[in-house]
């Protein structure tokens, strides 16, 4: 189970950290870079926000009376997971400052 979300996470879009930096380039380049930069970096904060949003929606899912003991499991495991993706990601973002 795990694996799918990392799978997911790391074929997420970086943050322009493999963008060659002291190269000259024209202008329009430039611009379709910073572009490029833009749109990743949006989708980075998006996918973070649609797993907060999820989160909270599991864990109301297993405070909530009637729901059955598999999809309380099922609930449990992906919170495990996007716990793990969180940590996974500041782990990353500590070793590399």
């Amino acid at each position: 189970m795990f694996s799918r979300f990392e799978n997911l996470w790391e074929s997420a879009a970086g943050e322009g950290a493999s963008t060659p930096v002291g190269v000259s380039r024209p202008e329009y380049e430039v611009e379709a870079l910073m572009d490029a930069w833009l749109r990743e970096r949006q989708e980075s904060v998006e996918c973070r926000l649609y797993l907060d949003e999820a989160g909270r929606l599991l864990r109301r899912i297993l405070v909530e009376d009637g729901v059955p003991l598999q999809l309380r499991r099922r609930a449990r495991h992906l919170l495990l997971a996007i716990r793990a993706i969180r940590e996974a990601e500041r782990g990353r973002t500590t070793d590399e400052d």
